[in-house]
């Protein structure tokens, strides 16, 4: 290989991506938890107002009941239309708080493997490119020394002799 075509410049705009998409994926994260947080807030509420008037609703059947007599009973059926329709609303807010809260903790697994990744990984990507920035760099710079040094030029062009035959060439394979 006798040149390196490689957009020094293009690897820069890869590297700040990079930190402008770890930027951007952590506020995303903040934000749906944000979301998520609010959501078992919602529910939560919920369930603790079906739960009391479930309980209110039981106590208000179990007063009607206690009111009647063997030999006047008092009709309590829309205590017990009630107490029944609050029972269900009970069990149905139970039921919303256990799938939330199921996909709450699934989330949080989620965002906590994509926050290792953007906290991790990501830094060191970002760290690979700017070691493969700088040698790019400085192979630019000292195959443009050379250039000058040996006075080489083909056609107008200034051309630098292969890398394998450059004494002093910076190690590229370690560049890739």
């Amino acid at each position: 290989m006798s040149r390196v075509d490689v957009d020094v410049e293009g690897l820069r705009r890869l590297r700040d991506a990079l930190a402008r998409y770890a930027t951007d994926q952590h506020s995303a994260i903040d934000g749906v938890t944000a979301e998520v947080e609010r959501c078992e807030d919602l529910v939560a509420r919920r369930l603790e107002e079906t739960r009391r008037r479930y309980e209110a609703c039981w106590s208000d059947l179990a007063h009607c009941e206690a009111s009647g007599t063997s030999e006047q009973p008092v009709d309590c059926s829309g205590y017990r239309r009630a107490y029944e329709a609050a029972r269900e609303d009970y069990i149905a807010a139970q039921g919303a708080q256990s799938r939330v809260s199921l996909a709450a903790s699934q989330w949080e697994r989620e965002a906590l493997a994509h926050s290792h990744v953007l906290g991790n990984e990501v830094p060191r990507m970002r760290a690979g490119l700017e070691r493969r920035i700088e040698s790019l760099e400085a192979y630019n710079h000292w195959t443009v020394s050379v250039q000058h040094e040996a006075g080489l030029s083909r056609g107008g062009r200034t051309v630098a002799p292969p890398i394998e035959a450059r004494e002093g060439a910076p190690n590229t394979k370690e560049i890739w």
